[in-house]
């Protein structure tokens, strides 16, 4: 009797192959990566000149974000926040992309700071009133969709 014939192999070739049709799509799958988050302090009372430290987790080197004061409520694609991008300190650009704010490392760690600006021009050009609501806010950047990932609720006074 050949060793591909006994019931004890069959049983055993079954499950083998049952466990590589089971593990073969994850093989090449890696890790599951951890929704960017963000965190800042202070969060309450800022005001123009505050300046906010910010830790963002969960980033993917090979994308590309923005960070800023922003908006709650808003229509359009394009979160609103405060500041005007060729300020140095109002947002970040944070990506490997030459010309960003921060690069992102391995570990998808950044820590950065803003500095709290209640006026200057949007990126759609429209004014911000956070005394609707406003948070830290992390998103894609101009290459990937601009979709919020995370935001930090602040108070803010005028």
């Amino acid at each position: 009797m050949s060793i591909f014939t006994s019931h004890a192999s069959r049983r055993a070739s079954a499950v083998a192959t049952l466990a590589a049709a089971v593990l073969m799509p994850l093989a090449g799958a890696g890790i599951a990566q951890a929704a960017p988050t963000i965190s800042a302090t202070p969060t309450k009372n800022l005001h123009a000149g505050s300046v906010v430290k910010v830790t963002m987790r969960g980033l993917d080197p090979l994308s590309g974000y923005y960070v800023g004061l922003c908006q709650n409520k808003y229509s359009g694609k394009v979160p609103l926040c405060t500041g005007q991008r060729k300020s140095i300190g109002n947002q970040l650009w944070v990506t490997n992309s030459p010309g960003g704010t921060n690069k992102i490392p391995k570990n998808g760690v950044v820590k950065g700071q803003i500095t709290v600006t209640l006026k200057g021009s949007t990126v759609p050009g429209k004014k911000v009133d956070c005394r609707k609501g406003c948070s830290i806010t992390l998103f894609h950047d101009h290459v990937n969709g601009l979709n919020i990932l995370s935001r930090v609720p602040v108070s803010v006074k005028y």
